[in-house]
């Protein structure tokens, strides 16, 4: 559903309720991140987040989806002028 901007945020706050869930799952932990600890947690009301790119690397650490992902693709480059690997350039896309 799209939203008209020249709607009042009143309009938007009830037409965007169905997007929103009561569900308020346990935090989860991830690795550290240097000295930070990195925990996901859902009860923090209306707010954004490029989170994704950390549940990626978790996700990338415990099963290495990335590289087998990148396997999938053929490299018809020349070997010899390579400077990143397939798998590399799709890694490092997730920051």
């Amino acid at each position: 559903m799209a939203f008209r901007l020249c709607e009042s945020p009143e309009t938007l706050k009830r037409k965007a309720a169905f997007l929103t869930t009561e569900c308020k799952p346990k935090p989860i932990e991830f690795h550290a991140l240097g000295s930070r600890e990195v925990v996901a947690r859902f009860d923090g009301g209306d707010i954004t987040s490029d989170g994704g790119g950390l549940i990626l690397r978790e996700v990338e650490q415990r099963t290495g989806i990335l590289k087998k992902f990148a396997a999938c693709f053929v490299d018809y480059r020349n070997p010899e002028a390579i400077e990143h690997t397939v798998v590399f350039k799709i890694t490092i896309a997730r920051g």
